[in-house]
């Protein structure tokens, strides 16, 4: 009799036991999707009102945006969007806020391309000259030096005013860096290409693309018109020396089989090699191989012609790898492959 009362209690217990924590694992399944419910319906308010915020911004209505972005760490502090809607409120508070001249410079900033006139960047830079030193003036200089040379293409008056960015004292090193580049590229626009390369190395910045560009520019006031003038003389040089050979029996001889052949060979292979290896260098073959195809043709049969005048062979034929030297120079300037190895190799 006592073994079956203790049996009878012992089921009764697993029975309360197990009851027990299916009712716990209950709660928690219960609790759980309760609380995924309120997090999704967190993150939606989040979404919706950041997305006001960052209207409102754009709009310059930066009172507002202050606003929603306080009201997502208010109600959604946990939600993805929370960092996101903490870090632009803290960018603007840095900034002054809702200040008078920060809605003025987002104002300006917003404009249409079209909308932003001469007068209008004047009287706003007038303006600025009464903003108190920090963040806000700075961003100013750099938006009025940038449209000056960028949206208004007048770097006349774009040099006196990346020079007055780059007194602000607050100027970062990053912002810095882009004022002096502008502010010579801005100089070289003027005409004074020495001088602004010279600036720029000597800023330390003579590893940059733009000091590339121009110091590419540079070279390009000699080395082209060098260029030109040795394919000129070349071509002159060979049709009144090998005037003779320029007739219907001498090209024949040129565009024999035998020569096309060689002819393919030496400049097919190379654009082959160029295409499979670096397709990069395609452009600059491309333009090459067809001049160098028509100076190999007017070589031959002006070397032809002149028969065994040795000495005049001799110096029609260094004045030949001159022209294609210069023909090369051409090719690969034209196709940005100069400007690419130098970049390049600065880096290295």
């Amino acid at each position: 009799m006592a073994s079956r009362v203790s049996a009878s209690r012992l089921q009764l217990g697993v029975l309360v036991i197990a009851s027990s924590l299916l009712a716990l694992a209950l709660l928690l399944v219960l609790g759980t999707r309760a609380s995924s419910a309120g997090g999704g319906a967190g993150e939606d308010a989040a979404a919706r009102l950041i997305r006001q915020a960052e209207q409102a911004e754009q709009e310059a209505r930066l009172d507002v945006a202050l606003e929603l972005y306080a009201r997502i760490l208010e109600q959604a502090p946990q939600s993805r969007l929370a960092r996101r809607a903490r870090l632009r409120r803290e960018w603007l508070e840095a900034r002054g806020g809702a200040s008078a001249e920060l809605t003025e410079l987002v104002k300006m900033q917003r404009l249409a391309p079209g909308a932003l006139t001469q007068d209008l960047l004047l009287g706003f830079e007038q303006r600025v000259d009464a903003f108190p030193p920090g963040p806000v003036r700075s961003a100013a200089r750099g938006f009025i030096a940038e449209a000056w040379y960028h949206r208004l293409g007048l770097p006349a008056r774009a040099v006196p005013a990346f020079e007055r960015w780059l007194e602000e004292p607050e100027l970062s090193e990053a912002d810095w860096a882009l004022a002096t580049t502008e502010l010579a590229l801005a100089r070289a626009d003027l005409g004074d290409l020495r001088g602004s390369i010279h600036n720029l190395r000597g800023a330390g910045l003579g590893r940059r693309a733009e000091t590339s560009h121009l110091e590419l520019t540079a070279l390009r006031r000699w080395a082209q018109p060098l260029a030109w003038a040795l394919i000129g003389a070349f071509s002159v040089s060979a049709l009144v020396l090998g005037r003779r050979g320029f007739t219907r029996a001498g090209l024949a001889a040129a565009l024999a089989p035998g020569r096309l052949a060689l002819g393919a060979w030496l400049l097919g292979a190379p654009l082959l090699i160029a295409y499979l290896h670096r397709p990069a260098t395609w452009e600059a073959m491309v333009l090459l191989a067809p001049g160098a195809a028509v100076l190999v043709l007017v070589a031959s049969i002006a070397g032809t012609a002149l028969g065994g005048s040795a000495a005049l062979r001799r110096a029609l034929m260094a004045l030949g790898v001159a022209a294609q030297v210069g023909l090369a120079y051409l090719a690969v300037d034209r196709s940005l492959v100069l400007l690419a190895t130098l970049v390049n190799y600065k880096l290295k």
